[in-house]
């Protein structure tokens, strides 16, 4: 779990840049996303200490998707625009590689934090689905921002929306887990990231 992200951030980096004669790795962009990890605290710890109102479905499935996943997508988000001064100038080279380097340095910090908040307690979704759901929001994040900061007016809704229905794919992941529904949950995760890979290679030049 505690790795999970910094290895894939170096096997990926490497991967995406080996057909070019000459591999390299963004450290500063890296650096950025852990370092903004440490002021998003204050809104990420602001969601981890709420509990359900209710232990109905629909306030089972609110709770873990801004527990596990709005609180970090947005902080990731706000912090990245941060950095960029809230502009993100439409030029000819992407952005995602920044994108993914800058969250996959965020990542590597949460991962640190759910290590120490359940140390102990580990179990398979800890261990296992998270953590695909981490890469999968890493990749498919740098993907659809870039693409949503690239796109004319009418496009925009689009990413946006994709970026929304992603953070509900990994909610409904989520309860599904928590529901007992252990195998449905862990094939999701493992479709999902399977379905960021391929988003994220071979649509990244479109």
């Amino acid at each position: 779990m505690i790795l999970s992200v910094p290895i894939f951030y170096v096997l990926f980096s490497l991967y995406n840049t080996m057909d070019t004669g000459k591999i390299s790795i963004n450290y500063v962009d890296f650096f950025k996303g852990a370092v903004w990890f440490f002021p998003s605290l204050l809104i990420t710890l602001f969601f981890q200490q709420k509990h359900p109102g209710s232990y109905k479905a629909f306030f089972l499935y609110i709770h873990f998707f801004l527990k596990d996943h709005f609180c970090y997508t947005g902080a990731g988000l706000l912090g990245y625009m941060v950095f960029q001064k809230f502009r993100l100038p439409r030029t000819s080279k992407s952005s995602m590689p920044n994108l993914f380097s800058f969250f996959s340095g965020f990542y590597s910090l949460v991962a640190i934090q759910y290590f120490f908040m359940y140390y102990g307690d580990y179990d398979f979704y800890l261990l296992f689905i998270l953590p695909f759901m981490w890469l999968s929001t890493i990749l498919l994040l740098s993907f659809l921002t870039d693409k949503f900061f690239d796109a004319f007016r009418t496009t925009k809704i689009l990413y946006g929306s994709l970026l929304f229905f992603l953070l509900v794919a990994l909610g409904f992941i989520t309860c599904f887990y928590m529901a007992n529904l252990v195998l449905l949950s862990f094939i999701l995760s493992l479709v999902l990231f399977a379905g960021s890979c391929a988003t994220y290679y071979f649509l990244r030049d479109i």
